[in-house]
């Protein structure tokens, strides 16, 4: 009986550590994505900044081009 136990412990001991492994990996890959995310945030934020910077300019050459 206690050979029977003493597996049993081995056996939930292993399952452990293999679920912490994977929640380890899980939490590794779910802070790469919200890294990834926040990149692209940035990106697409610095995208529309700079198109509304050539439709400013755009207006400024075409009210110069008219007042010529």
């Amino acid at each position: 009986m206690r050979a029977s136990a003493q597996k049993k412990v081995k056996s939930l001991e292993q399952q452990l550590e293999s679920e912490h492994e994977e929640r380890i990996h899980f939490v590794r890959e779910k802070h790469d994505l919200e890294n990834k995310i926040m990149t692209l945030q940035d990106l697409a934020s610095r995208s529309a900044d700079e198109e509304q910077a050539r439709k400013q300019n755009l207006i400024t050459v075409a009210r110069e081009a008219v007042q010529s």
